[in-house]
């Protein structure tokens, strides 16, 4: 008797793994991983859409973003007693979009920091846009920073910031220079910024 319950129980076993094993293959097949997009693929969401969606809604929100995403679970440490929830969004392994909560309300998307070129503003702006072809679209002075970083507000939507990459300019780093005019027009943006009004 004992042999023949082992044997129904190893049916049981048997079945059970070829379940599992096809509906994780259909998961996979359906899920975040189904599109295979190349670095040249252009973004349905611009940055002002992603703000619209996203910003102030709650951080399971973030799942909006269609299967061509995965996204996963993070905390920001601001030192050992404050943290917050984000989830950082990756597009075939390339990490592209930090979405915050803060440390008062650890629910609701507060900011959103955009480090890969797959998502522009409604001006043509993106990661690795250089300073010339944005002057027309930004604050030309200088927003307030600490010092390394230099970053112009969107003259449409000053929630929007544009950090630049100023490594190979360290007066610029330093806040000694404030005006676009004034600047080289060949430093890119490196982040993007979008924060909660």
């Amino acid at each position: 008797m004992k042999k023949k319950n082992n044997k129904h129980w190893f049916l049981y076993l048997i079945t059970f793994i070829q379940i599992l094993i096809v509906s994780c293959n259909r998961t996979e097949r359906q899920g975040i991983h189904s599109k295979k997009l190349n670095s040249n693929y252009n973004s349905n969401f611009t940055v002002e859409q992603l703000k619209e969606k996203l910003l102030g809604n709650p951080i399971s929100k973030i799942n909006y973003l269609n299967g061509c995403f995965s996204v996963r679970d993070t905390l920001i440490y601001e030192d050992d007693r404050v943290f917050w929830r984000g989830k950082s969004v990756y597009l075939n392994k390339r990490f592209i979009l930090l979405a915050e909560t803060n440390w008062k309300d650890t629910i609701h998307i507060s900011r959103l920091t955009i480090v890969g070129d797959f998502f522009k503003t409604a001006s043509g702006i993106r990661i690795g846009s250089s300073l010339k072809s944005m002057k027309n679209f930004i604050i030309r002075n200088a927003a307030p920073n600490p010092d390394g970083f230099l970053s112009f507000k969107d003259k449409h939507d000053p929630s929007i910031s544009y950090y630049m990459d100023v490594s190979k300019y360290p007066d610029l780093a330093n806040g000694k220079i404030n005006n676009a005019n004034e600047m080289p027009s060949e430093i890119i943006v490196s982040s993007i910024t979008v924060n909660k009004r």
